[in-house]
């Protein structure tokens, strides 16, 4: 990531080298624009006292970064091109063949309808709810007592619309392959994994956790 308490990131990696020019970095989704005054620090001097540049292009397939680098000058230039309308025009008719057979697949899939809301969920909602799906779950897979069940912000990538939710609104919202774990666990150990879960948002506990 760009910046992390806790584990080396781009700007240490940066900092601490001597033979690196360039850092593509992702983990932690930072917009990184070589013409925002305001963007994150973008060039960190190395042990050597030389420049690293850093890019990053956010998230959502927003923006693509572009990065010409002179070999013969030993110099960089980088830009943000941002995805949008304008580019609709544009789109290439042998990639788009390619991808049609399995573009019916995946669009079938919005149609396969496995619920119904009443109001649209965002990802805060649907943790809570998933939280509670796994502790039920939970308590079937151990066959005793499950106290609660809690889910991390990162296996929940997008919202439930009002109205019919799909097969396909599913796999966008879980798209990982992640399993139900039943563990036991010393409440010292608990405290700390609630201690870091309150840093961040978008974490589930189930509806019985106070």
């Amino acid at each position: 990531g760009y910046d992390d308490p806790e584990l080396a990131d781009d700007l240490e990696l940066a900092a601490n080298s001597e033979d690196i020019d360039l850092i593509i970095g992702a983990h932690t989704h930072t917009l990184i624009d070589p013409n925002d005054s305001n963007a994150p620090k973008r060039i960190v001097k190395n042990l050597a006292g030389k420049d690293v540049i850093i890019a990053q292009n956010g998230k959502m397939g927003k923006y693509v970064g572009e990065i010409k680098i002179d070999l013969d000058n030993l110099t960089t230039q980088s830009q943000l091109i941002r995805i949008d309308s304008r580019l609709d025009s544009l789109i290439d008719k042998e990639a788009a063949a390619a991808l049609a057979p399995y573009r019916s697949r995946v669009d079938s899939l919005l149609n396969i309808r496995v619920a119904k809301t009443k109001e649209a969920l965002d990802q805060q909602q649907l943790a809570n709810l998933f939280g509670d799906i796994i502790l039920q779950r939970g308590r079937q897979l151990a066959g005793r007592n499950v106290d609660f069940g809690l889910i991390n912000n990162g296996g929940i990538r997008n919202d439930f619309p009002k109205g019919m939710v799909s097969e396909g609104h599913v796999m966008m919202t879980l798209p990982f392959n992640n399993y139900i774990e039943v563990v036991r666990i010393k409440g010292y150990d608990l405290e700390k994994i609630f201690n870091k879960m309150i840093e961040r948002n978008i974490n589930g506990v189930s509806s019985n956790v106070e």
